[in-house]
């Protein structure tokens, strides 16, 4: 993950540029326009700078109390489905609280995926119309089967007792392995989530260098703003001494 909360790395930072380059035609009023507007310029990336550090502090929050959630499983991880969605819910949670476009909502919704993937998990979800139709189907052609289980035979009552349990494990949520099975995989779970952390902080420091330079960028501009002033009064001061 190259970015998090919002931020490629480092943020924009623009120079002030001389502000005195060929600033000598120009009349007071356009003088005192052109130092606010780079004033303004640099005033307002500091602010946007400042907006998504905050999203920064927000998301290592969200990232760490998720982090911990997933560690209340201890090593073996979720033994159940039932178990298993609780985690894929405390995923689901954190990644709505972000905003859309957040790299840090993206990394998460990477990292869920891979814990589906690696253990076959799929939450459960209300039945289709349809699927509803074959399930009540199923569950009242057992029913008759089972009273007339000497006209019907066993695998017929077998294959409605299978599409019961399939449309049991849609409404459930299904787990193929769980990550007892395969020792230490839950923690690569939780360590990803951590490595998202670690990024998000990595990123923080970088753009707390950028504010840094974007704040001594506003008080050279201040001072040279003030500098072009005093000229210009002084120019207009000695044409005033000759008129």
């Amino acid at each position: 993950m190259s970015s998090v909360g919002g931020v490629n790395g480092s943020s924009s930072v623009y120079g002030v540029g001389s502000l005195d380059g060929g600033m000598g035609g120009m009349s007071p009023d356009a003088l005192l326009e052109y130092c606010q507007m780079q004033m303004n310029n640099l005033d307002g990336q500091v602010g946007d700078l400042e907006k998504q550090m905050q999203q920064q502090i927000n998301d290592q929050k969200t990232v760490k109390n998720l982090q911990a959630q997933l560690e209340q499983f201890g090593t073996d991880g979720p033994s159940s489905a039932d178990d298993m969605k609780n985690a894929y819910n405390d995923y689901q949670q954190a990644i709505s609280s972000m905003p859309d476009g957040d790299p840090t909502k993206a990394a998460l919704q990477q990292a869920l995926t891979n814990m589906c993937n690696t253990y076959g998990f799929r939450p459960g979800r209300p039945l289709t119309p349809a699927e509803q139709k074959d399930y009540q189907l199923a569950q009242n052609k057992l029913g008759l089967d089972e009273q007339r289980a000497d006209k019907v035979s066993e695998d017929d009552r077998a294959a409605q007792q299978k599409t019961i349990d399939y449309f049991n494990a849609v409404q459930q949520g299904q787990l193929s392995t769980k990550p007892s099975d395969d020792k230490g995989s839950w923690q690569s779970v939780t360590d990803a989530v951590n490595a998202i952390a670690g990024q998000i902080n990595s990123d923080t420091q970088m753009q707390m260098l950028d504010l840094q330079q974007l704040a001594s960028q506003q008080q050279n501009a201040t001072e040279l703003t003030i500098q072009l002033l005093q000229k210009t009064d002084s120019t207009l001061l000695d044409v005033a001494k000759n008129a």
